[in-house]
């Protein structure tokens, strides 16, 4: 049995993919199912190990047996228990992230109290971050919304960042956070939207601002794309389109697009992108009714249940 993680909101989308699952809490799916490319898991548990605990040393001991020597609680049920069972073990780190993140952060088994004398936990875990949640260190100063924590998550995710000498394209750019963000870290950004930057962003040197349609532009036009990035307001079809269009063309390496839903999960166009080869949709912490487009997505980005 594996144990998937998600946001209480997006549970009816995880239990769609599932399929089959019993639900231990809102946001918490056990399922025989092993998905790979699982879209609405924030986490997931692989193999998760179910146990009978005589005492809060029996708990350490046998999660000790397993061979991770960090662990959280995923606080459920007997959260007091659960923390004294963790005294056990070496203090977690903080896991407050600084962008860009400097570190890998250390492996790190979960576990749950079912009830009292009866513990859930696997060693190992989908992703690195408690829950999946990623908890940045702000920026409260430069961004023009928090929009850009969308592309802090996506990033810190994929492990890779653009950087000098990178020429990146941000399409729906306004008011300009994601270019920021891209501009920060030492890129050439080609900023495109109908409407203007916010004045303090576009004022940002290595930004070059096209005000027009994201989606009148002819990607013949442009040679080299080392990572494009959309937060674009638009249907699903119609950003799959724009996709489509850019990769046919050959000539953008990497690209990171929010797929923004619209109301209930529109299946059909999710699926479409998650079948374009080496592409990866998520649903990010950051992401409110969305998800994330990856290409050409990490291997680590994929749930591996061996």
């Amino acid at each position: 049995m594996h144990l998937y993680l998600s946001q209480p909101e997006f549970t009816k989308s995880l239990k769609q993919e599932l399929g089959e699952f019993t639900e231990i809490a809102e946001g918490l799916l056990l399922s025989p199912v092993a998905k790979p490319d699982i879209c609405f898991a924030l986490d997931v548990w692989p193999n998760v190990i179910e146990a009978e605990i005589s005492s809060i040393k029996d708990a350490a001991a046998k999660l000790r047996l397993s061979g991770n020597k960090l662990w959280y609680q995923h606080k459920l049920n007997f959260v007091r228990r659960g923390s004294l069972i963790l005294d056990n073990f070496k203090k977690l780190p903080d896991f407050t992230v600084n962008f860009p993140p400097k570190e890998a952060l250390p492996s790190l088994g979960g576990f749950l109290m079912l009830d009292q004398n009866k513990i859930l936990y696997s060693p190992k875990r989908w992703k690195a971050i408690p829950d999946g949640i990623y908890e940045f260190n702000e920026d409260k100063k430069m961004p023009p919304s928090r929009a850009y924590l969308k592309l802090w998550e996506a990033l810190s995710l994929w492990g890779e960042f653009p950087k000098a000498g990178d020429i990146c394209m941000d399409v729906g750019s306004c008011p300009g956070g994601w270019t920021y963000v891209l501009q920060s870290l030492g890129a050439k950004v080609i900023s495109v939207d109908k409407a203007p930057l916010a004045p303090h962003i576009a004022k940002l040197p290595r930004i070059e601002f096209l005000q027009q349609s994201a989606f009148a532009l002819d990607p013949k036009e442009f040679k080299k794309i080392d990572w494009l990035v959309s937060d674009i307001i638009c249907y699903p079809e119609r950003l799959l389109n724009l996709i489509e269009n850019w990769l046919a063309n050959g000539n953008v390496k990497r690209m990171i697009c929010t797929v923004k839903l619209q109301g209930e999960t529109d299946w059909p166009v999710v699926k479409k992108l998650a079948a374009i080869p080496k592409a990866r949709v998520l649903h990010l912490c950051q992401n409110k009714n969305e998800l994330t487009f990856f290409y050409p997505a990490p291997e680590h980005l994929w749930v591996n249940y061996d």
